[in-house]
């Protein structure tokens, strides 16, 4: 169905035919034409629900649980801003073991939140940090108690956690179950938006709304 409502261009495929001083085009999809969603129409907060990824769901599975039917899987790869719909989809735990080279290596260091004796945060979690820091002495204020500040210290390995390539990937993975879904009731209303946008605007290679020369 997407290629169906996103726009033509005629290529110009030199060498041309006899006489040389024509061009010979031939019709073919641009699929390289972007659509952008508007922001204003169609607010992720308003339009759009949350949905976790299971294992063996497809972007057609998706699309027909959603929308009964399988041809509007391409809404679902637009709208979550997907570059390749064969690979961008999480993979099973043993899928991604395959995939992963040197599993066990360490890919970086990472700070884990760290309080003092009040309760405050002094360190929070998820910075990267490099080898170095694991070895140093950290200073931080543990009690504020009375007005007065008390200060300890601590090595930087015991806030800090190792993160190996596998942690790294799996992270990502799971990352990548969340996508969102156009609710229902807003389906056709996008649908003409994307038609809106893929009319081209008149210019010197305009040769109707979905299709023009190359060359601009």
């Amino acid at each position: 169905m997407y290629f169906s409502l996103s726009p033509n261009i005629e290529y110009d495929s030199k060498p041309v035919k006899f006489p040389f001083s024509q061009s010979d085009y031939v019709v073919a999809n641009n699929f390289f034409r972007r659509y952008q969603i508007n922001p204003d129409k169609f607010s992720y907060s308003v339009f759009f629900k949350r949905y976790a990824i299971k294992e063996g769901d497809r972007w057609d599975t998706i699309a027909d649980m959603a929308y009964s039917t399988p041809l509007y899987d391409w809404i679902l790869i637009l709208t979550n801003n997907v570059i390749n719909p064969q690979f961008d989809m999480p993979v099973s735990e043993y899928e991604l073991r395959e995939l992963v080279e040197n599993p066990g290596d360490i890919a970086y260091y990472e700070t884990i939140e760290f309080k003092n004796t009040d309760g405050d945060v002094v360190q929070q979690e998820g910075l990267r940090v490099d080898a170095a820091f694991r070895s140093r002495e950290f200073t931080y204020v543990n009690s504020r108690a009375g007005g007065i500040l008390t200060y300890s210290s601590t090595l930087g390995s015991n806030i800090s956690m190792p993160v190996t390539n596998f942690m790294e990937a799996s992270r990502k993975n799971e990352k990548s179950r969340e996508i969102y879904i156009l609710k229902p009731e807003y389906l056709q209303e996008f649908v003409n938006e994307f038609k809106k946008q893929s009319f081209y605007a008149k210019s010197t290679n305009y040769v109707g709304k979905q299709l023009k020369k190359s060359g601009i």
